[in-house]
């Protein structure tokens, strides 16, 4: 085979790219013929760990620049149609059998339909509500993810197949891990960001000072983001410099993880978090959130304990589990070892090899349908709109965001009223929205702002208020807030992208239903 890689956020290899370039690693080593692109920004640069982990796999790497996104919302379909034609010429002159790309990169997909090549696309977490309206047909036919969760949410919603391909981790360690001396050693591991819940962490972490329990926290990850940075200054304002560490990123996880008594994960959003299978594969004990697939393969007190929630109190709960398992060091080793076999049948990297090339062959071999012809129907239909609609009306942001914008018209001309929810930065853009779409503004909504804004009323959240319009736009950048806004429009019986919409999307905004699968 001749297999054609496409990644994703050239800023730093996230998750999702890393588990790409290991499956790519894994096809070129049963002597297939493969190829990486690499993804640059708009200024041609990309982060230079893309290079260092490809040759570190013996991978032949290019670069080129296309727009990506993580969830449908957020395609911007004339960019992509713009860059097709430079992928286009990777393929003609790569010439692969397969393309397998990560995240919703469309511009491939309308190469690879140009050039009648299959296209396979790794994507993760979504919100059900995403396939609530009706999109145009932009999406690969195949699909794989590293949970049978997430799997069936993006082979019901698109219509298309889906296979699942668990996590890849190269190599176990093979030792049991410890700390030394009688302070418990906790880990976690991930980018700073709300849904991951570090902050509770840290909320353990004094609820164990005062219980005068001698527990530690290193924190692996990426925390110089905003949320980082309030964790950090929570950790100084409230002493915790001698039970939390902040690491950042590091290459060496596996390292930590032999020093640890414990990883400790405690996120909201997950399709099957890959640090737990490396946790199992180096003998580390695994607490963690039940989150997206993890329960089907993580059964509690057999291989791990599950966080029943995610609040500090729930953590302490699920760590005394711990403790006491602890003092029983035959309990303890009996669990690390039966975890240690489920990375051994389910994540090891000869198991998910034999898979990926079967998967990648009967792809090849389907001879059930066409590659969905052409785009070139939908993209002129936006691009229609586009010159039907006033251009003093759209900002940057606006027109990147064009095809969301189509759907909304074509999909909901019923919508005449709408509230704007968020008084700030993106409710002035879901104020040009509101024009383009020709519907009428009401007003704002804003817990903290009174008065005007843009010259419209400011109105606090109530009740009776919501039902007064046919739509609400939620216009903050915030996930956890979004999500706090959605669920608020969820109890009063409103539905994502059918009475409400977000102006700014990420699969990690969890409301209603994604709270009760987890």
């Amino acid at each position: 085979m001749r297999v054609l890689y496409f990644l994703a956020h050239p800023q730093g290899i996230g998750g999702a790219s890393k588990q790409l370039m290991l499956q790519a690693g894994c096809i070129k080593e049963l002597k297939n013929e493969v190829l990486v692109v690499i993804p640059d920004d708009n200024e041609g640069k990309h982060a230079s760990s893309f290079e260092v982990f490809c040759r570190a796999l013996g991978l032949d790497y290019v670069s080129l620049y296309y727009s990506f996104a993580t969830c449908i919302e957020e395609i911007d379909i004339i960019e992509s149609d713009r860059v097709s034609e430079a992928v286009s010429a990777i393929i003609n002159d790569f010439k692969p059998d397969l393309i397998h790309s990560v995240q919703l990169i469309t511009a491939v997909e309308i190469a690879a339909r140009k050039n009648k090549i299959p296209h396979l696309m790794n994507i993760y977490p979504v919100c059900s509500g995403m396939f609530d309206i009706k999109w145009e047909n932009v999406f690969p036919r195949f699909h794989s993810a590293d949970s049978l969760y997430t799997c069936d949410k993006w082979a019901r919603g698109l219509g298309i197949e889906s296979g699942c391909i668990r996590v890849i981790v190269p190599e176990e360690n093979g030792e049991i891990a410890a700390s030394e001396g009688d302070q418990c050693e906790l880990l976690c591991v991930g980018v700073f960001m709300e849904y991951k819940r570090q902050l509770e962490l840290l909320k353990f972490l004094e609820s164990c000072r005062e219980r005068e329990l001698r527990v530690h926290v290193t924190f692996l990850g990426n925390n110089d983001t905003a949320y980082g940075k309030l964790c950090r200054e929570y950790s100084e304002e409230n002493g915790l410099k001698d039970h939390a560490s902040f690491i950042g990123e590091t290459d060496n996880v596996p390292g930590y993880m032999r020093k640890a008594d414990a990883l400790i994960h405690v996120s909201g959003v997950e399709s099957y978090p890959g640090v737990v299978a490396e946790a199992m594969a180096n003998r580390l004990f695994v607490i963690a959130t039940k989150t997206g697939g993890l329960g089907e393969l993580l059964t509690d007190g057999e291989n791990g304990i599950f966080i029943k929630g995610f609040s500090a109190d729930d953590i302490m709960d699920a760590f005394l589990r711990f403790s006491a398992m602890k003092e029983d060091g035959l309990v303890l080793e009996k669990i690390t070892e039966r975890a240690y076999h489920t990375y051994e049948c389910h994540h090891s990297k000869n198991m998910i090899s034999k898979e990926l090339e079967k998967y990648y062959r009967s792809i090849i071999d389907d001879k059930s349908g066409s590659i969905n012809g052409i785009c070139d129907e939908t993209i002129n239909r936006i691009s229609a709109f586009r010159k039907e609609t006033d251009e003093s009306f759209f900002c940057d942001y606006s027109r990147a965001h064009l095809w969301f914008l189509f759907h909304l018209h074509t999909g909901f001309k019923d919508k005449k009223s709408v509230f704007i929810w968020g008084a700030g930065n993106y409710g002035r853009i879901a104020l040009r929205w509101c024009r383009i779409l020709n519907w009428e503004v009401r007003g704002f909504i804003d817990s903290v702002k009174k008065g005007d804004y843009e010259g419209y009323p400011v109105f606090k959240p109530e009740e009776d208020l919501l039902c007064e319009a046919d739509a609400v736009f939620v216009a903050v950048r915030d996930t956890v807030q979004s999500g706090h806004i959605s669920s608020i429009l969820e109890n009063n019986g409103k539905k994502r992208n059918r009475d409400y919409f977000l102006v700014y999307n990420d699969p990690c905004i969890m409301i209603g239903e994604e709270w009760a699968a987890i």
